[in-house]
């Protein structure tokens, strides 16, 4: 110890190597720390050591099962034996079995398949052998099965636990069936709405849906609509077994459900309220007569609903069915949802169609209006035509033809191809073709002709819309026929020449409505007998476009194997040749018209009382039979003469389909007292005049004749009697 004085008083320094005694004596420091007074003992150190971890622990397994107990997903440890170790709550709930029940027991025999179970026993043998498996680490989609033994979809994903010794396992697993029946719901809908979508053919696609339904939904599907009378009428229904199919549909039509039932469809349908039995009581079907309540009963019916079809104005336009039986299925809410969701979109459907339908009778209504309703006769001329509207839609077509006689004896004829569909379309076809005939009465010039069309759609037009056409004046004459042709910007006509050679013909000129000037010019031709002219649109050269243009070298081809077929002959084969063989729909409208002058082949003696035709079997044949019969119309009343016209073309139509072409049919028309007999005879070799009587001619000639019959063998003779309008007529069935 030092002693320093001063000003700042004294410090006492101690040594640190020696300290004293007590008595004043000094000792050495014991380097022995458990021995310094104050020093802790390390066996309590290791205690506390033990007891914080064993806190830790507890702390990490109350973590650990409240994460169990409070998981939404199931979660099952499984050993490397196989054996269930954990099944926390929610297992419990997804499988239906108590964990003290299953811990210990193998885990295959729990709650996977028995399908499935050896698959998933080799699975672990393989695992632990090679320490590779393909479930480890991954999420899968597989099937589970319940206390009861129902199987049903979870989704897996298995992980190792990482310890010493044998490996353990733990699964999470999670129930997918309602979000799976979800998704096989959105799927069925959306397949559904695209099926009801696909087609306005409205039965046909209401009963595809009812075979979509079945079994997928239910075991039968049924759909009844309300028709305009109010009367209710099924148009479609499904099971899987034909026969009850059809039972389903001679139910709906024996027992036709009505507006004032109690039940089923005509109280759905009537209230709009939906019908839903999950299990179907005795008394639900009381308020059906007796019958009908057997032929149900039948049925076995389990479980049912009934939902309205409501139209998007909340119009109720029907009501459809889902019902099992077989399956012993019970139909739930979510069935019932389906059921009303599936409802709302066939209401939907059906005023869809019902709409369309209703503005496709419109369209057709105004496009047979811009075409004549039936073509004139010329003599030693036989005309025919040919109309297609492209596509399904209800948008008229542009398309027109016309055929009409002429203030100096002679005839036009004129077609035409308005740009565009629709309204305005149509508006300006009108225009064409009553201009056209209007301005024929006192212009003789076809080129003339079209430049005063093009002024009138220039002059009334409200948009830019034009049109091309061709217009023709045909004069008849005993050495043949003359053609003048005018065109403006429309496909040229052919000329089909007896020989087969083929040509375009008529004067050329710009499209009508667009220039001032069209400069249209007129071409005149020469047809001989056996000629024929053929106009088009170019819908008949773009049938098929893009893929497929015919070109003039195309036309001709065609057209030079119908030499002498005559027109009607000519325009179906020309048709058939440009849409065969396709099922699409053409891009355009397709109209043709084709004029043939009659081959000298037909010989007429003409009387007092009748007439006698010779005529060889060629298709212009019935026209000119129709030719010959018009002939008598100062010595009959002309309904008579339309009447017996009729006959003629049907008649010598049936002997063309009996004989070879070219061989000789005979037609006999004679006038005794107040009886006109018409008389048909071919070298053919007879038919069944019963059998024959459904078919279309005869058909017509039992219609209109007062007495008809046929001497079948050869020859063959086909007669009709009229009675003339002096006289009642009294019918009777034909006679051999």
């Amino acid at each position: 110890m030092e002693d320093h004085r001063g000003g700042r008083g004294i410090v006492l320094r101690r040594s640190s190597r020696v300290r004293q005694s007590p008595a004043g004596a000094p000792k050495r420091m014991d380097s022995n720390p458990q021995n310094r007074p104050g020093a802790r003992d390390p066996e309590d150190g290791r205690q506390a050591e033990r007891a914080h971890a064993e806190e830790a622990v507890r702390q990490s397994e109350a973590r650990k099962a409240a994460m169990l107990e409070a998981s939404l997903d199931g979660i099952v440890t499984m050993d490397a034996r196989g054996r269930v170790v954990e099944f926390n709550a929610a297992a419990e709930r997804i499988f239906g079995h108590v964990a003290a029940d299953v811990v210990g027991r193998e885990m295959a025999e729990v709650i996977i398949p028995p399908s499935l179970r050896e698959r998933h026993r080799e699975g672990l043998r393989r695992y632990l052998e090679t320490g590779e498996g393909p479930v480890i680490g991954r999420r899968l989609e597989i099937t589970g099965m319940r206390s009861d033994g129902s199987e049903f979809p979870v989704e897996l994903a298995v992980t190792r636990i990482d310890l010493d010794g044998p490996p353990m396992f733990t699964g999470f697993i999670r129930d997918i069936a309602v979000r799976r029946r979800r998704e096989d719901d959105d799927r069925f809908l959306a397949e559904a709405g695209a099926l009801l979508g696909a087609s306005l053919a409205l039965e046909e696609t209401l009963a595809a849906l009812t075979r979509l339904t079945v079994p997928t939904i239910a075991d039968w599907c049924v759909i009844d609509l309300v028709e305009d009378s109010g009367s209710i009428r099924r148009v479609a229904a499904a099971h899987s077994d034909r026969s009850k199919t059809e039972l389903a549909y001679e139910l709906g039509r024996r027992w036709p459900s009505g507006l004032d039932d109690e039940g089923g469809f005509g109280k759905v349908i009537r209230t709009g309220e939906a019908e839903v039995y999950p299990t179907i009581p005795s008394p639900a079907l009381d308020w059906l007569a007796p019958e009908p309540r057997r032929q149900v009963d039948t049925l076995g019916l389990r479980s049912s609903v009934i939902v309205p079809l409501r139209s998007p104005q909340h119009r109720i336009v029907g009501a459809l069915a889902l019902a099992t039986a077989e399956s012993g299925r019970t139909l739930d809410d979510r069935d019932v949802a389906l059921a009303m969701e599936l409802g709302r979109r066939c209401g939907v459907a059906i005023d869809n169609a019902r709409l369309y339908r209703e503005r496709s009778h419109i369209a057709h209504t105004l496009q047979q209006s811009l075409l004549p309703p039936e073509l004139p006769e010329i003599p030693g001329v036989s005309v025919a035509a040919r109309f297609r509207a492209a596509g399904e839609g209800v948008d008229m077509g542009g398309d027109f033809y016309d055929v009409f006689p002429l203030p100096d004896g002679n005839w036009a004829l004129t077609i035409g191809d308005v740009c565009g569909k629709g309204p305005s379309a149509a508006a300006l076809t009108a225009l064409a073709r009553y201009t056209l005939r209007a301005v024929s009465l006192h212009e003789r010039r076809p080129d003339r002709v079209l430049e005063l069309l093009n002024e009138a759609i220039r002059a009334n037009r409200s948009d830019d819309r034009f049109c091309s056409a061709v217009f023709a004046q045909l004069e008849t004459a005993a050495g043949g026929v003359r053609a003048t042709i005018a065109g403006g910007g429309h496909p040229r006509p052919f000329v089909v020449r007896g020989d087969g050679a083929v040509e375009e013909v008529g004067g050329t000129g710009l499209l009508l409505g667009v220039w001032r000037d069209p400069k249209v010019t007129s071409e005149s031709v020469q047809l001989a007998a056996g000629d024929a002219l053929v106009f088009y649109t170019d819908g008949v050269t773009d049938a098929r476009a893009p893929e497929r243009i015919l070109s003039p070298e195309d036309m001709a081809s065609l057209l030079s194997d119908s030499a002498r077929a005559g027109a009607s002959e000519i325009a179906q084969r020309l048709e058939q040749a440009v849409t065969a063989g396709d099922p699409r729909e053409p891009r355009d409208d397709i109209a043709l018209l084709v004029v043939s002058v009659a081959v000298a082949d037909a010989t007429a003696t003409t009387g007092a009382g009748g007439l006698r035709l010779e005529l060889a079997s060629r298709p212009d044949a019935p026209s000119l039979a129709r030719q010959a019969v018009t002939e008598l119309s100062d010595d009959l009343h002309p309904e008579t003469v339309e009447e017996l016209k009729l006959l003629a073309s049907e008649l010598v139509t049936n002997s063309c389909r009996h004989v070879e072409g070219g061989e000789s049919i005979s037609l006999e028309l004679e006038m005794v007292d107040d009886i006109v007999r018409l008389e048909v005879t071919d070298e053919g070799t007879g038919f069944d005049a019963e059998v024959s009587e459904s078919g279309r001619g005869l058909f017509i000639v039992d219609a209109l004749a007062d007495r008809w019959g046929v001497h079948s063998g050869a020859p063959t003779r086909v007669w009709a009697e009229l009675d003339l309008p002096t006289r009642p007529r009294a019918r009777s069935r034909p006679r051999s």
